[in-house]
């Protein structure tokens, strides 16, 4: 399921990078290298600060299926899901807005299917938007610099 997911939402996201040419290399590099960096550290952040799942922490609690133990903060799926999305939105803002909506619905599932907590999916959204923006921002200071540094102005 976790491939699965993934794997639609990246192929989303490329078919609209690859739709619109002009700015490739800064697209790809904000919704794929952002994406794939906010995912990282999410896993990260899973195994330094360890939070149960509801299923593990609450016995009346059944998961739609179970994944995982101690892994819960943050939503690795609605951290890649907002991430994907915050990049789609910096390009394209009617199919960002519908890219966030299907976050949102991913973030809402993992909660309904009983794997996650509200914060969870709250904190991957967070995460994803952060890591895509500074990837972006970063992007735009550095191709300044690399500008400046060939051009000498």
């Amino acid at each position: 399921m976790r491939t699965v997911s993934h794997f639609y939402f990246a192929a989303y996201a490329f078919i609209f990078v690859i739709w619109k040419k002009d700015g490739l290399h800064e697209k790809t590099l904000t919704v794929f290298g952002g994406a794939s960096l906010a995912w990282l550290l999410s896993q990260g952040i899973n195994m330094v600060y360890p939070v149960a799942r509801p299923f593990v922490a609450l016995s009346d609690v059944v998961p739609l299926f179970t994944h995982g133990g101690y892994d819960s903060f943050p939503s690795g799926h609605a951290t890649f899901a907002f991430a994907l999305a915050a990049g789609i939105f910096y390009w394209n803002k009617p199919w960002g807005v519908l890219a966030v909506l299907a976050a949102f619905l991913i973030g809402v599932s993992r909660v309904i299917a009983g794997v996650h907590w509200p914060g969870d999916s709250i904190g991957g959204a967070v995460l994803g938007v952060v890591v895509v923006v500074s990837v972006h921002l970063l992007y735009q200071k550095t191709k300044d610099l690399f500008a400046l540094m060939r051009t000498g102005r």
